[in-house]
């Protein structure tokens, strides 16, 4: 009879911990799921020769989501490009802003009419240039994360919002190699570090680096500031005690539903479980102090990507 009530008790506890992870996980991507959108450029990297044209699309893809604005602001390498011309595309009804004054930057601002929303994906605009010097031209967006909440007055980036919430939850920078032609790396145009790297891999390496966000490792881009190297290994040792707990749970409930009244292999199984669900709670919560501190007090963006 006790075994039966024991056996009992382990799977209502095993239902249990599966609705917590269900939450647990709700909490933790919820965000990420919102903030779909994405911007590219396409294409991603291309060989061009000095006066070279040649045409840079801006892709936005929502992700399923509405929208009603985009500000998209993007940087490129004014000593090796020139922008010749800047069209925006039409999934916004209206252009508010097309600013190409200052060298280097672009900025396009666009919305809908109240009564109208843009979901889908798209050409959103058309960027002509032409390079003039040799060597890996950059092209990037602006993009620091989520809607800048450590400046809002002043330090809007790029963001794709609806009724005001900023849904943008990626961006692909570019790299155009000028004088090149031959389609492989050619030295003194390709960081060093990113020669033996390809598709999407190449571009993040060459984004890191180039971009002097930090050093690129096989675990990624590295950042070199404080906050941002702070930033990373917080998510690191974060993401690695989630994957232990998580384990420690499966191998709990496992003793559980393989114990056969065994009070020994019970005991073993709710404790793996009760630290793994404690271990679990504590993550949870110090990811919503962590963001709280660091992107709300401390006004480092970093914490909120």
């Amino acid at each position: 009879m006790n075994s039966a009530n024991e056996m009992k008790r382990s799977k209502i506890l095993i239902i249990f911990l599966g609705l917590l992870l269900s939450s647990v996980f709700c909490l933790l991507f919820s965000a990420d799921a919102y903030a779909a959108a994405n911007l590219s450029l396409s294409p991603a990297t291309k060989d061009v020769s000095i006066n070279q044209s040649f045409d840079v699309a801006v892709s936005l893809d929502t992700g399923g989501s509405n929208t009603d604005a985009a500000d998209v602001i993007i940087n490129y390498d004014a000593n090796k490009l020139t922008l010749v011309t800047s069209a925006p595309g039409t999934l916004y009804s209206e252009v508010v802003e097309n600013n190409t004054n200052t060298a280097g930057k672009v900025i396009i601002r666009t919305k809908t009419s109240e009564t109208n929303y843009f979901t889908g994906s798209g050409n959103f605009a058309t960027l002509t240039f032409t390079a003039k010097a040799s060597g890996t031209a950059t092209v990037s967006f602006d993009w620091v994360g989520t809607y800048n909440q450590a400046n809002p007055a002043t330090g809007r980036d790029c963001n794709i919002s609806y009724q005001g919430v900023d849904i943008l939850g990626s961006v692909t920078s570019s790299f155009y190699s000028v004088g090149g032609g031959s389609g492989s790396p050619t030295p003194g145009t390709l960081a060093q570090a990113c020669i033996y790297t390809t598709g999407q891999e190449q571009i993040d390496c060459l984004d890191c680096v180039n971009n002097q966000k930090g050093n690129w490792t096989v675990f990624g881009c590295l950042p070199s500031d404080p906050n941002g190297f702070a930033a990373f290994l917080l998510r690191f040792a974060l993401g690695i005690g989630g994957g232990v707990a998580f384990l420690g749970s499966l191998l709990g409930s496992f003793y559980l539903l393989t114990s056969a009244g065994n009070p020994e292999r019970i005991n073993q199984g709710k404790k793996l479980l009760f630290y793994s669900i404690t271990g679990l709670l504590v993550i949870v919560f110090a990811v919503f102090i962590l963001q709280f501190l660091g992107l709300n007090l401390l006004g480092i963006p970093e914490f909120g990507k």
